[in-house]
């Protein structure tokens, strides 16, 4: 009697169109939107779609970089790995499973993810909205900024909400501080950095146990 084959994680993952992107941006089978076969450098990763690279944050894993997408002429927000981090599989395992995170959360209160690819053979990057706006960490710190405020009430409320939304969908953000949530000029908010979530429903082998115990 003939066996049926065990599906396979690239049989599992190309059934989803985002895993299959992502699977091939890190795998290396994407077309490699570099200028040069390198990995770019930490002062700047050089793109074709992605022009004027300016850094605005830095991580203990990942930079964030203000770009102009030329193909739709619009400032987005590009995370890509820290070079010296680049080599360890662990880091872009952990890199991929923030893009898919935050690309899953479809919410108001999360930038959307727009785009996903390389840098060079190992440098993963993905591509958010810009959200322009100041940290709660920089508002607290003004002279005179009472807690009670309404706006900052508001706030707390509207972190609730997304947050909330996030634990719905399984996913924990174990990072939530007032320097990962930025309020916009429509006193929009907007919560950062899922680069530690934990995704209570991944199947165990997507599990970086290295990184979430």
């Amino acid at each position: 009697m003939n066996r049926s084959p065990e599906p396979s994680e690239t049989s599992h993952a190309s059934a989803d169109p985002l895993d299959a992107a992502l699977a091939a941006a890190f795998a290396g089978g994407a077309e490699d939107p570099t200028e040069d076969a390198g990995l770019g450098s930490d002062h700047g990763p050089t793109l074709k779609r992605y022009v004027g690279l300016r850094e605005i944050a830095r991580g203990g894993f990942g930079v964030v970089y203000r770009a102009v997408d030329i193909r739709f002429g619009r400032d987005v927000a590009l995370k890509t790995l820290r070079l010296e981090h680049c080599g360890d599989p662990r880091f872009r395992r952990r890199f991929l499973r923030e893009a898919r995170i935050t690309a899953r959360l479809d919410h108001p209160g999360i930038p959307p993810v727009h785009d996903v690819g390389r840098l060079g053979p190992r440098r993963p990057f993905f591509a958010l909205r810009l959200v322009r706006g100041r940290t709660l960490a920089d508002i607290l710190a003004e002279p005179g900024r009472r807690s009670a405020d309404p706006a900052l009430l508001a706030a707390f409320l509207k972190t609730c909400e997304t947050v909330g939304f996030a634990h719905s969908r399984g996913v924990v953000h174990r990072d939530l501080k007032p320097s990962n949530l930025m309020i916009g000029g429509f006193g929009e908010l907007q919560v950062m950095d899922w680069g530690l979530a934990k995704d209570l429903g991944a199947p165990e082998r997507d599990r970086d146990h290295g990184f979430d115990d």
